[in-house]
């Protein structure tokens, strides 16, 4: 037990430990105050206001560990030799799905094409051998930054659900965060990583992504409300947040020999003559 507790500092496990909280008291509230035929939470309710409360701790207390950490304690690279399970590959699938047959609309097709390069960048980043092809990797991942932003305006320009709407509001800030994850991911890609920002990063993708990861899915499977596109956004917070978490670990605990990045070498450095 001492082993897993020594993995994090004590300020990026309170972190995580809000958001879950944070995250469960809002499966929770969307069971019970969530208002049948409305979009809102029942007038007077206070649980709905703490599990945002938790969320915003938890985004607080991430940024200040990320802060208080010294580079040098950091590993040097976020990937991994090994091809990563936990990634957003599947995440960016759901709703790329959902838009094509949930509506007809030019920005749903739109949004559903960015979603399946950001499918094909997640394979590519996780796959060491395809990672090596560093040009045309970082290319796909411009795709993930830009399906993050038009899933948002997607569900801005949404009319049928109030634009203050705490199911909007709580997706469409957990896809923000996404897309400042994915600018920090690519410059790791591409030479030029920010270590602790990075590492914050990952904090608010946790903290904010907490908020629809659990419930929305949850409550959706459930049939407490009948939006599968909100359904599989939420999906897609979900893996988000497994992958920042996971990031946020490997972060802490950089191998005993810190993992070089060939497989990011220039294509003039892959293939001598």
């Amino acid at each position: 037990m001492k082993s897993y507790l020594r993995m994090l500092p004590p300020l990026q496990w309170l972190s995580a430990l809000s958001a879950v909280l944070g995250g469960i008291l809002q499966t929770v509230c969307i069971f019970r105050y969530l208002e049948d035929g409305s979009n809102y939470f029942l007038t007077g309710a206070i649980l709905p206001g703490i599990a945002v409360g938790l969320c915003i701790l938890s985004l607080a207390l991430g940024t200040v560990a990320a802060a208080t950490t010294k580079p040098e304690q950091l590993a040097k690279t976020i990937f991994s030799n090994r091809p990563i399970r936990c990634t957003p590959t599947v995440g960016f699938l759901a709703p790329a799905i959902a838009l094509l047959f949930y509506e007809e609309k030019k920005l749903s097709v739109l949004t559903a094409f960015f979603l399946l390069l950001a499918v094909a960048y997640a394979l590519f980043v996780n796959t060491p051998k395809l990672r090596r092809y560093t040009v045309p990797t970082a290319l796909l991942g411009f795709a993930t930054v830009a399906a993050c932003a038009l899933l948002n305006a997607y569900f801005y320009f949404d009319v049928s659900v109030e634009m203050n709407a705490p199911i909007k509001t709580a997706l469409q800030a957990g896809l923000l965060a996404s897309m400042l994850y994915f600018t920090g991911e690519l410059r790791y890609l591409l030479g030029t990583p920010r270590p602790r920002i990075f590492l914050a990063m990952c904090s608010w993708v946790v903290a904010l992504g907490s908020l629809t990861a659990i419930a929305f899915p949850i409550s959706y499977f459930c049939g407490e409300f009948s939006r599968a596109d909100y359904g599989a956004g939420a999906l897609l917070m979900l893996f988000m947040v497994m992958t920042a978490f996971a990031q946020i670990i490997r972060l802490y605990n950089p191998p005993a020999h810190d993992e070089k990045q060939p497989e990011s070498a220039p294509d003039s450095e892959r293939n001598p003559t």
